[in-house]
């Protein structure tokens, strides 16, 4: 099923002026029957946008603590 403009940038979180950006730039997919026909959207290609444009989470590395060794010497 495709999707209008509007339903497109609400399922992205973005603007429709945007979305509109996105696709002047050719950076997201889209459908237009003929050109000043209104644009559409499937599904998976915004799917494929959020999961082309998705970063890891960084992680952080912990200091491992050490345990401190038992020196008997300090006692005598």
């Amino acid at each position: 099923m495709l999707m209008t403009i509007n339903q497109a940038a609400e399922y992205l979180g973005y603007s429709v002026s945007g979305l509109r950006k996105l696709v002047n730039r050719g950076i997201i997919r889209y459908f237009q029957a003929t050109e000043g026909a209104p644009l559409k959207f499937k599904r998976e290609w915004l799917d494929d946008f959020i999961e082309a444009n998705t970063k890891p989470a960084e992680q952080k590395e912990t200091a491992k603590r050490q345990s401190p060794k038992f020196d008997p010497s300090v006692w005598t």
